[in-house]
């Protein structure tokens, strides 16, 4: 077990507004939400990232997004999970259900909603976000072996990204 716990935060790409009765599960992403997973899955490329395990809330655009990412870094089919939680829940059960992950994974990357993506990167991060942008990256390294163990005394480093600023 690695001595370091990484958690990427992203928010789902721009979605599209163009179809009547889609639900809000449903919708899908625009071609800037597409063009913007691609800029910023290049970038962490760039910063040789490759998180072990992808979990995606089940709603299209993030799932979509998810995808891109993982095809574009690499990550194996078997390691992009799909889980209610990530749309339904609110950042401390978000937090939870990420501090259950096996100790065995050191990097994990979540794609998910705002208002909840950006609280929940707010309970870590320095310098607080308003608003994750659509396709905005959070990382967040901890010093532990553990998930259970993490917190913001133990943040060791941060980064975040927006299509816009990257």
């Amino acid at each position: 077990m690695a001595d370091e716990k990484t958690i990427f935060l992203v928010r789902h790409g721009k979605s599209s507004w163009d179809f009547e009765n889609v639900s809000d599960m449903d919708r899908p992403l625009k071609n800037r939400g597409i063009r913007n997973a691609y800029d910023m899955s290049s970038l962490l490329i760039e910063r040789e990232v490759q998180p072990e395990l992808i979990i995606s809330s089940p709603a299209i655009r993030a799932l979509h997004t998810a995808i891109i990412f993982a095809k574009e870094l690499k990550c194996p089919n078997r390691n992009l999970k799909v889980e209610d939680v990530i749309y339904f829940s609110e950042e401390h059960t978000i937090l939870d259900f990420i501090k259950k992950t096996t100790d065995a994974v050191s990097s994990i990357m979540i794609f998910g909603h705002n208002p909840v993506i950006s609280n929940l990167a707010n309970m870590f991060l320095k310098q607080q976000v308003d608003y994750m942008s659509t396709c905005a990256v959070a990382e967040l390294v901890f010093n532990s072996n553990s998930w259970l163990r993490i917190s913001k005394d133990n943040l060791m480093r941060e980064w975040y990204k927006t299509p816009e600023k990257s």
